[in-house]
């Protein structure tokens, strides 16, 4: 059993190494969890109690705190977190579906819409329902989505300038590109499907440190519960997809 002391002296590590880059309020949440671990007090009793103690582990970790402690889940949530991680794809597993991508009008449209799954984090009715005067271009690429429940703003990179300024909408349908997409992947052996676009731009968003309560605004999620699930899968992206180019 560790000393009090020693116990005291690891806290004080943790409060100094997020100081600077934490919210006072995350900072004490955090602490908070992590004191009813290190008291073995911690119930977890559902989804975000123990998506919360991944996070407060992940964070003392990074902060050279080893905290030896593994929170349990149910079973079925379990297996929805392996299911999504199953569908991240790499940025060279992209490039390779969008050279798969069959070179007539159509296929440019489907290309387009595939990159602006896996860069804004669209899903695919709000990508096809996009029209031009949804799209703001200044200092940064704005998307106006008309999505589930109430609406909501998502950005692209600056390098789809060029694109977003010719675009007049799309004419491909959601089962067109369904199909295509999974030809595609599957003659590629990629075992993904479009939805997993979204779920690979929330993960790379969270791996670079953009916060859950961002990336839920980002996603449209009305609760933040269903986000927190990729604080899972952060640990499974390659190191080399962190710089996106915002």
């Amino acid at each position: 059993m560790e000393s009090e002391k020693i116990k005291s002296e690891k806290w004080q590590r943790f409060q100094d190494y997020y100081r600077l880059s934490m919210s006072p309020k995350k900072l004490k949440e955090y602490s908070a969890i992590i004191k009813l671990i290190e008291e073995g007090k911690l119930e977890i009793k559902s989804k975000s109690r123990y998506l919360q103690a991944l996070a407060a582990i992940k964070k003392a970790g990074r902060a050279g705190i080893e905290i030896d402690y593994k929170p349990e889940w149910h079973k079925r949530e379990k297996r929805r977190v392996k299911t999504v991680q199953d569908k991240l794809i790499t940025r060279e597993q992209l490039r390779q579906i969008l050279q798969s991508v069959p070179r007539t009008d159509k296929g440019k449209e489907l290309k387009f819409a595939i990159e602006l799954s896996f860069y804004s984090g669209l899903r695919l009715s709000e990508i096809l329902n996009l029209n031009k005067s949804d799209i703001k271009c200044n200092d940064s690429i704005k998307l106006s989505v008309k999505g589930k429940g109430t609406g909501r703003i998502a950005f692209l990179p600056l390098n789809f300038k060029d694109r977003v300024e010719i675009f007049e909408g799309f004419t491909i349908t959601i089962p067109y590109v369904e199909q295509a997409f999974t030809r595609i992947v599957k003659k590629l052996k990629i075992k993904t499907t479009f939805h997993g676009l979204r779920h690979s731009f929330a993960t790379y968003m969270l791996e670079r440190g953009v916060s859950i309560t961002k990336v839920q605004k980002l996603l449209g999620h009305a609760d933040i519960t269903t986000t927190a699930i990729y604080l899972h899968c952060t640990e499974e992206v390659d190191e080399n997809m962190r710089a996106m180019g915002y």
